[in-house]
């Protein structure tokens, strides 16, 4: 899979997680303005996220993914406290669970596509 289809599926999986927490959370917040801090969120960390990892040493891959992520999560905290008006913890878990879905449900396809 190339960076620019990588980043369709991680858009198509992380966008309703961001658009159905921020129904239930905080209905006033806009459509417009979830899917703005959404696919920023993404925009600006998946490029960088993808250059690195496909440059790690395969022997530290398994551990770079997960330090990747973190930084991925804390950055897009970061888009969505300021893209939503949310406090710390709502962007924090918001970012986490968004991502984890994103990460889990893509290794999940790498692996049946390289079994």
């Amino acid at each position: 899979m190339n960076q620019s289809a990588a980043l369709a599926l991680t858009l198509a999986i992380e966008l309703p997680v961001i658009a159905l927490a921020a129904r239930r959370l905080q209905p006033a917040v806009g459509w417009w303005r979830v899917v703005v801090a959404g696919v920023a969120a993404s925009s600006l960390t998946h490029p960088l996220a993808w250059w690195v990892y496909w440059r790690l040493d395969p022997d530290v891959a398994l551990a770079g993914f997960f330090g990747i992520e973190l930084a991925v999560i804390a950055v897009e905290a970061v888009v969505l406290k300021i893209g939503l008006g949310w406090p710390w913890r709502g962007a924090v878990t918001l970012s986490a669970v968004a991502n984890t879905v994103s990460a889990g449900l893509g290794g999940l396809l790498y692996a049946m596509r390289h079994a």
